[in-house]
């Protein structure tokens, strides 16, 4: 019984934390609605998700193994398997980032031969063109804020990834309209650029205060690294599960971007997903402490584990329900703080059917965890794989049809039957109850 207080605390603390994410998230889009046009807004969110993607690219799945491998090796107090797996990870992501910048020198060199001969202007490319070049940064912050997690510190990696980037965006956007600057593609991306990088100077710090071994780690003369099979084994499988993952996450936007019936329609999907995202956001909050739970405890302590992640579905599943609830009531209010135009009956069922994947989603996050950091990280690759060609599929036809309603339709539908395979698989193929009962 103690045990369960203790998790329903935690989930309770990282919801807040969470929710801080979403009101700091929301108040920034509104703002970036209300000084960019529609299209341009909905640019802007795509190149944010492209910014994303990329970054996820760049870490080879090393950011979510870490939370794995290493959340293990802290548990142990294994340095020598800590240093190695640092090293390892430092050198993985150091030659990704130098073919990743090395293919955008080429693009860049071929932008600046289009601009010279007049045929392309430098400042006429979508936005996600430029803050592709600043993909490394954001690696890097996710990277650091897995580290953070690793060592049980889900408060402060939460704070980190939900609550820091819209608030330092934020405050560039302010320096932007105080000052009168153009917002044009530059500056938008200089904004992003700078509130990353920030970031990641920020990450450093706290792994100097909180993790001063590991930090010396960073700067230690270079030692022959023993390398384990499994580190790059699993990398590979989550890279590729996490490229389905990102793929699917800026699918929809591109689907409705390529086959919307108007091209304010995105921005206008934007501003459900955000105020939607709040449910993501939270059950990705909550899931945190169960993340290094799972590294430690799967091949020691199955009961202890159970227990665990049973209080995080039901946890993540009520606490969600109840801000899906109250954020239904006050709908129309949220929507027309972006503009008068955001809110109309077609955005309103959108964001209800948008709400209710993610709610499926908040009660299968837990058996997703348990899934991707106990070493089964194979199911994920082909449950992503079924989510991406049903939402490709349904996408397309149900917007061409239907508009925003058809591509909230299909996302909840793909949403939700990932949702019961994560969970169908906890309990048939590693022997955990999701539920409880079931």
């Amino acid at each position: 019984m103690g045990e369960q207080k203790t998790y329903l605390g935690k989930a309770l603390i990282l919801s807040l934390i969470a929710f801080l994410g979403f009101g700091c998230k929301y108040y920034l889009n509104v703002e970036l609605a209300k000084h960019l046009s529609k299209e341009v807004y909905g640019d802007f969110s795509v190149s944010l998700k492209s910014f994303i993607l990329f970054s996820s690219l760049i870490l080879v799945g090393t950011g979510t193994s870490a939370k794995r491998f290493l959340a293990k090796y802290i548990e142990m107090n294994v340095k020598d398997s800590i240093r190695d797996y640092i090293k390892w990870n430092i050198g993985l992501i150091s030659k990704t980032s130098s073919f990743f910048l090395s293919l955008l020198l080429g693009i860049f060199v071929f932008i600046l031969g289009a601009h010279i001969m007049n045929i392309k202007q430098i400042d006429t490319y979508h936005m996600a063109v430029y803050v592709l070049f600043f993909a490394p940064i954001g690696a890097v912050v996710s990277l650091l804020a897995s580290f953070l997690q690793s060592n049980k510190n889900s408060y402060l990696a939460q704070l980190l990834m939900t609550v820091l980037p819209p608030v330092f965006v934020g405050v560039a956007l302010f320096v932007v309209v105080y000052s009168q600057i153009i917002m044009n593609n530059f500056v938008l991306t200089f904004m992003i650029a700078s509130a990353f990088s920030i970031i990641a100077l920020l990450e450093v710090f706290l792994i100097y205060k909180k993790m001063p071994y590991i930090f010396g780690m960073f700067f230690s003369k270079s030692k022959k690294i023993n390398v384990e099979t499994q580190w790059n084994n699993t990398a590979y499988r989550l890279i590729l599960n996490q490229i389905l993952f990102n793929v699917v996450v800026c699918l929809d936007l591109y689907i409705l971007e390529l086959f919307g019936h108007s091209e304010f329609i995105v921005g206008e999907y934007v501003a459900i997903c955000t105020i939607a995202g709040v449910i993501f956001i939270i059950q990705g909050a909550i899931g945190a402490f169960l993340v290094p739970l799972v590294g430690a405890y799967y091949d020691k302590d199955k009961t202890k584990l159970q227990k665990a992640v049973t209080s995080s579905t039901y946890s993540n599943f009520f606490i969600n329900l109840l801000v899906f609830l109250v954020i239904l009531y006050f709908i129309e209010p949220l929507l027309k703080n972006f503009g008068a135009s955001y809110y109309n009956p077609s955005t309103k069922l959108a964001f209800i059917t948008l709400g209710s994947g993610y709610l499926m989603a908040a009660m299968s996050r837990a058996s997703t965890s348990l899934i991707a950091y106990s070493g089964n990280e194979k199911y994920l690759i082909s449950i992503a794989a079924l989510e991406l060609v049903m939402l490709t599929v349904l996408g397309v036809i149900l917007t061409i049809y239907f508009d925003i309603i058809g591509i909230a339709i299909a996302t909840c539908i793909s949403i939700s039957a990932k949702s019961l395979a994560m969970m169908w698989i906890a309990k048939v193929k590693l022997g955990y109850k999701p539920l409880g009962f079931f």
